[in-house]
């Protein structure tokens, strides 16, 4: 059997341009497979969607890369590393920041304080400028002039950038939004994947759950198609779109990508 060093060797040896590699994963819940024997690779600096009915298992894909869950088998390897072993804290020191469906804050600190801990918490490093960084990224998001007020007191639209200023913060290579567009306006929604974009173009790694198909197909690079923890469909959005098993399973019928 191999160490884990000589598996990390290993793997540095084959294709970089993969920041992100799913191997064979699974998640079991007693009987049920929640994600089932999943294999995908997410490249170094494109926008990579994931998307599928409700319960086909996106969000726990998610926790399980992030070790909100732990894997039922199969391997999670980040930037040359396997990763699936390790604890959240952890995983987030390495690069991989996250959000989640529902607004995830500190309630009870102003959004200054929330952004903080994220510099704090991340990467460890005790030379870069937190202050600045946050200031940086607060401002990104239009929330530099909302930097004393309670997390509390925000709209769903400011605590939801909130949430990706404070998962920046943590100076990620990988950053995994999910569902960030839910119960946003069109208007705010095509704001916030503007933003998304302008990151991207900065070099930042991004993973997305969306169910609003108009944003997903038309921000990101290659699409997944997940139903009952299976990976049903791969590939550009227009591919992806065509498919008849995708138009069967989730999209009712034929979505045109807009261009």
């Amino acid at each position: 059997m191999k160490t884990q060093q000589e598996e990390n060797e290993d793997i540095s040896n084959q294709d970089t341009s993969a920041l992100l590699k799913i191997e064979d994963l699974s998640k079991y819940f007693g009987g049920m497979a929640a994600v089932k024997n999943l294999d995908f690779h997410v490249f170094t600096g494109e926008i990579y969607g994931i998307a599928g009915p409700n319960g086909a298992g996106k969000t726990t894909l998610f926790n399980v890369v992030t070790k909100f869950l732990p894997p039922s088998g199969g391997k999670v390897i980040f930037n040359g590393q396997h990763i699936h072993k390790h604890p959240p804290n952890k995983i987030c020191e390495l690069g991989i920041a996250r959000t989640f469906q529902i607004p995830t804050l500190f309630e009870s600190l102003t959004v200054y304080k929330n952004a903080l801990v994220g510099a704090i918490y991340g990467k460890g490093s005790e030379k870069r400028d937190k202050e600045n960084l946050v200031k940086k990224n607060l401002e990104f998001f239009g929330l530099w002039e909302k930097k004393d007020v309670i997390a509390d007191e925000l709209s769903l639209y400011e605590r939801k950038v909130l949430m990706v200023a404070t998962a920046l913060t943590t100076e990620p290579r990988l950053l995994m939004l999910d569902e960030p567009t839910a119960g946003l306006s069109k208007k705010e929604s095509e704001y916030i994947m503007s933003l998304f974009k302008k990151i991207n173009a900065e070099g930042m790694t991004i993973m997305i759950i969306e169910h609003n198909m108009d944003v997903l197909m038309n921000i990101s690079e290659r699409v997944m198609i997940l139903d009952h923890g299976v990976k049903i469909c791969e590939g550009i959005p227009s591919k992806v779109c065509d498919d008849k098993r995708v138009i069967k399973a989730y999209l009712g019928e034929r979505y045109e990508v807009k261009k």
